[in-house]
């Protein structure tokens, strides 16, 4: 788990480039959003949003989205940990950022009303963290997997 934090755009001269390191990744960007440039493709994490990053295998482009404060909490998983969270099938977001609103409906949509009400940063990873504890509850054992 991480927290970002930037005053505005980074600038011109850093190296905006992530390497993929095999980690799907939970961001909640709560004060401003990222824009991802993935594979030719642009994704956003708008803000008060909370996205799933599918296993990306190529590098990506990472800024801000306005030059402004940015707040984002992030949670990685490597593959076989977020198949026990995800009920879906994670090929299908290989190298694409998806909303939770997307990919889990009305639990997301009901997820990310409850945690765009609390104020605080501790209070959002605990949100999050709870999220992550029913998610796990729910999964079924998978001996094949096990």
């Amino acid at each position: 788990m991480w927290l970002f934090e930037s005053s505005g755009k980074m600038p011109a001269e850093d190296m905006k480039l992530v390497v993929p390191n095999a980690n799907l990744k939970l961001t909640l960007s709560y004060q401003n959003g990222i824009v991802a440039s993935v594979d030719g493709k642009t994704f956003l994490s708008k803000e008060n949003d909370i996205t799933l990053t599918g296993l990306i295998d190529v590098p990506v482009i990472l800024d801000t989205d306005e030059d402004v404060a940015t707040e984002t909490i992030g949670i990685e998983f490597n593959p076989a940990g977020a198949y026990r969270f995800f009920h879906f099938n994670l090929n299908e977001i290989q190298n694409k950022i998806y909303s939770l609103r997307d990919l889990l409906g009305k639990t997301g949509n009901q997820l990310i009303g409850q945690i765009n009400e609390l104020t605080l940063a501790d209070q959002k990873i605990a949100a999050l963290e709870q999220f992550l504890i029913r998610q796990l509850s729910q999964q079924n054992e998978d001996p094949i997997f096990d």
